[in-house]
């Protein structure tokens, strides 16, 4: 702000910015106040923005203790991890098992004879096929053309997806070494690997002996000969070295039929132009014979002899004994046995291991020990914040809100008071050893929660979790909502759901269908046929069907119904539809017995009442009306038929704890949300108030310098006229005299 005034008058000698200011101070004072509300206001906000942030800090662990997917964590363990390892989730039943590992699983792999080379060697005279088939399945097809490689025909074999890997290894002998090597890519014993066509000159089927070769220093330069007929199930790389010098028929030697692992005596054969058996007790078939050369034997000649198994792995199921009760898997994973618990042998052994599922419950503990640390954290800063220190008189930011001493009463009168839907010993968190000190925090006795997991943790479970009971497995809870009231109330199922099926009416034999057959679907706005061979087995057609509609997209499956096929949905309600139809009537003997009639199949939603009124029903879920105290109750019914049982719904502290945290916390409709509104507005308010006066005081002290300014001005012309007068005066005075 400008002024012609200096800080003093030159006219008056008065000191205006002085006395401006203090006129301008003496009416800021309602600026004053309002900054000193707008402090108050902040430090408010302050406060309940920590209160906010502890009571999310508390929400947090709240929510590890209402899960109930969550709550009891499971652990499995296994004497000895080497033979089976073990694992386990959240539904596991706590126990100890006995686990005998008799049998590993293991795939079918087979070999061939070697050959020179695995892309120059012809294994095809001329064009044929190569056919495979894995277990009971359909069979893969191989095109074999003239001149085709070994290494062409696995990367045939591989590309046709057929169930089969094939590998080319080779084995490091001294002629023929590259073999080809088929294997199953599932386990099991049903999953054998069969050879039905092969035009080709790989031997797959039967044993066979290659051409003994000599070492490349050997100083003996006669012939010698593989022949006999391999009967070993093993495939053999038989080794002969000269231990005794000499001619043929004197010259001795010793045998390894194992590549050089292990070995006879030495001289243990004689040299012969007869054909000896080299494979002794074991009479396996590999003989060799020896024509005289120009040069004897030397000491450390070598020959080798391959001899080929085919089968170098049977096909064999995994095999365990869990307390005495044989059972055999595919795969080496059991995971079906012992609920909950996936057990998967390593290795055989006489001796059984001992398993043990236990809950962990130092888990627990330390959960509900955060969820009391959290309490305490957030009632002692309430009591701090709204506090009245007596001795310096001073308030704390939020003494006397009602609001804050509300929400510890509600969240103490949960933590006091029994589950609803809970009996037996354990009613109450203090019955568990959580209780309240005289300062109003909580103390924990973890000795006692201890105690209460080892006796019945599903009870311990049910103080804090939401949990629905029934005394039919056919009902269980699905989910509720803060309108649901804890209770027991009666179920009326009056139609049970079911899925879009259809079955065939004819059984199908064990030698399989008589004739061709072609099945035609129609799944949503997509159609699909599948033409079915003729000698094709139930287990076949439900696998090509299986395999059809997951390639398709199809939500359906093919199930054996007694052995007639079945065809259905994977889901239930009058949503799940489709139609089918086939090439064959119905009543042909020998065939599905589907028909040429267009069968429609349509699902039905399950029907019935919860607590006497009409649920609604959709699929297998059954979901309470809008009103009354199963509002938001949705129940799964997979009952088969109309039944009537009663359900009871247990809310559990930590439940009921949560939901009242997530109505204070609640974006828009919370008390912190509707308090920080409060607050942002009144601070508004308080700067707009601000701003005003500031402005009104601007314009004050401009018009006070203003006023001031004209009065210095006026000062001035009366000082001039002043001196003028006195001027004149005295000119008058002086003429006078």
């Amino acid at each position: 702000m400008s002024s012609s005034l200096t800080s003093t008058g030159l006219m008056s000698g008065i000191d205006y910015d002085s006395l401006i200011t203090k006129l301008i101070q003496a009416d800021s004072q309602p600026i004053y106040l309002a900054q000193n509300k707008q402090s108050t206001i902040q430090t408010k906000q302050a406060a309940m923005q920590g209160i906010n942030k502890l009571l999310l800090t508390f929400k947090e662990t709240v929510s590890t203790l209402k899960d109930p997917d969550s709550f009891i964590v499971k652990s499995a363990s296994c004497s000895d991890t080497d033979i089976l390892s073990v694992s386990v989730d959240d539904d596991a039943e706590t126990g100890s098992y006995s686990v005998k590992v008799c049998q590993l699983a293991q795939e079918a792999r087979i070999a061939s004879q070697g050959f020179e080379n695995m892309d120059t060697t012809s294994i095809a005279s001329a064009a044929g096929t190569f056919k495979f088939s894995v277990g009971d399945g359909e069979a893969t097809s191989i095109e074999v053309t003239s001149g085709m490689s070994l290494r062409d025909l696995r990367d045939a074999i591989n590309n046709a997806d057929g169930g089969v890997r094939a590998n080319i290894v080779s084995d490091g002998t001294a002629t023929n070494s590259y073999r080809l090597v088929l294997s199953c890519t599932d386990s099991g014993s049903a999953n054998t690997l069969n050879i039905e066509q092969n035009d080709t000159l790989v031997n797959l089927t039967s044993t066979s002996i290659e051409a003994a070769a000599a070492g490349k220093e050997n100083q003996f330069d006669g012939t010698v000969t593989s022949s006999g007929t391999f009967t070993g199930t093993t495939t053999r790389n038989a080794i002969v070295q000269v231990t005794t010098a000499g001619d043929v028929g004197t010259a001795k030697y010793k045998v390894s039929l194992d590549g050089g692992l292990t070995w006879t005596a030495s001289d243990a054969f004689t040299t012969s132009t007869d054909a000896v058996d080299i494979t002794g007790a074991a009479a396996e078939g590999i003989q060799v014979s020896f024509g005289a050369g120009t040069t004897q034997f030397a000491v450390g000649d070598t020959f080798t002899i391959d001899a080929f198994a085919p089968v170098l792995q049977k096909a064999q199921d995994a095999i365990i004994q869990v307390d005495g009760i044989q059972v055999a898997r595919e795969s080496n994973s059991f995971d079906d046995v012992i609920p909950g618990v996936t057990l998967t042998p390593k290795k055989v052994d006489e001796e059984a291991v001992t398993v043990k599922v236990t809950n962990q419950n130092s888990s627990i503990v330390s959960k509900v020990q955060e969820f009391i640390s959290a309490y305490n954290g957030l009632v002692n800063e309430i009591d701090t914040q709204t506090a009245y220190d007596t001795e310096n008189q001073e308030a704390a930011p939020l003494f006397g809100d009602s609001s804050l001493n509300s929400v510890v009463s509600r969240l103490r009168n949960t933590i006091t008071q029994s589950v609803k839907g809970m009996t037996g010993d354990y009613r109450t968190l203090s019955s568990i050893g959580i209780s309240f000190q005289d300062d109003g925090t909580l103390e924990l006795d973890s000795t006692k929660l201890t105690d209460a997991l080892e006796e019945s943790a599903d009870a311990v479970k049910k103080l804090f979790v939401e949990s629905g009971s029934c005394s039919s497995t056919t009902v269980e809870l699905v989910s509720t909502t803060s309108d649901t009231v804890a209770g027991t109330y009666g179920v009326n199922i009056t139609q049970a759901a079911t899925r879009a099926t259809v079955v065939g009416t004819q059984t199908v034999a064990s030698g399989g269908i008589t004739a061709n057959e072609t099945l035609t679907f129609k799944y949503g706005n997509e159609s699909m046929n599948v033409t079915l061979q003729a000698g094709m087995t139930l287990s076949q057609i439900i696998s090509k069907l299986n395999d059809q509609f997951d390639t398709n997209g199809y939500d359906l499956k093919a199930t054996d119904n007694g052995g007639k096929l079945e065809i259905h949905t994977n889901e239930y309600g009058d949503e799940e539809k489709f139609t089918m139809w086939s090439t064959v009537e119905a009543g042909t003997a020998g065939q599905l017995g589907i028909g040429r009639s267009t069968i429609e199949a349509v699902g039905t939603d399950v029907e019935g009442y919860i607590a006497g009124v009409k649920a609604t029903g959709d699929g297998q879920t059954l979901k309470s009306g809008t009103v009354g105290e199963t509002k938001g109750l949705t129940l799964k019914i997979t009952a088969t038929s109309p039944m009537t049982t009663s359900f009871t719904i247990s809310r559990g502290a930590a439940w009921d704890i949560y939901s009242q945290i997530e109505a204070l916390t609640d974006s828009d409709t919370g008390l912190f949300a509707v308090r920080e509104d409060t607050y942002t507005t009144q601070l508004k308010d308080l700067d707009d108030q601000i701003e005003r006066l500031q402005s009104r005081l601007e314009t004050e002290e401009e018009m006070l310098r203003t006023k001031f300014t004209n009065l210095e001005t006026k000062l001035s012309t009366l000082q001039s006229q002043s001196s003028a007068l006195t001027s004149a005066l005295s000119s008058l005075i002086s003429s006078s005299s």
